[in-house]
């Protein structure tokens, strides 16, 4: 943005660093349940299992001391461990974080953040696995690309989760 004058400004999202902890506050919607997320790597590549959840109360006290998510069990009040990656047409479950990629995750209650660790090992190789989730919750597909009148990729589901 250029102006003459000058200009003050603020822009929405969450700092890059590549020296410290990056904490995301995830959302949660109480009235209809829904919790999907939205993530991408602040900064670099991670394995899921070595980002860390918690959980804060009323004068943000920590309800939840901060967990890696691997070590939370399996079915937990926190967050589904399930990690989706959209990937050929369809959502993949995987273990690894790549920058530049976007990926669904789902928050079972409100006031969870996110740490991605900047002391958590960066991962050698892509990880995707295939298997039932926990609960069998599946996130929204992406937009739909418009090509003429005609829609691919499953509608536009990610606009009518992010409004509410």
């Amino acid at each position: 943005m250029f102006t003459f004058d000058g200009i003050d400004t603020q822009i929405p999202g969450v700092p890059v660093t590549t020296g410290e902890d990056v904490e995301i506050a995830l959302k949660y919607n109480p009235n209809t349940k829904d919790g999907w997320n939205m993530i991408a790597c602040p900064n670099r590549d991670y394995y899921w299992k070595d980002l860390i959840v918690k959980k804060t109360g009323p004068n943000c006290r920590n309800i939840l001391e901060p967990k890696r998510i691997g070590d939370l069990l399996a079915i937990n009040p926190y967050v589904d461990k399930c990690l989706w990656l959209w990937e050929n047409g369809e959502n993949t479950e995987t273990e690894i974080l790549e920058r530049g990629k976007g990926y669904w995750m789902f928050a079972l209650t409100g006031n969870i953040t996110l740490v991605f660790p900047n002391s958590a090992p960066t991962p050698e190789k892509r990880s995707h696995i295939q298997k039932s989730p926990v609960g069998g919750r599946r996130p929204p597909s992406p937009p739909a690309k418009n090509t003429g009148g005609e829609t691919d990729a499953g509608g536009g589901c990610f606009f009518s989760t992010a409004g509410r």
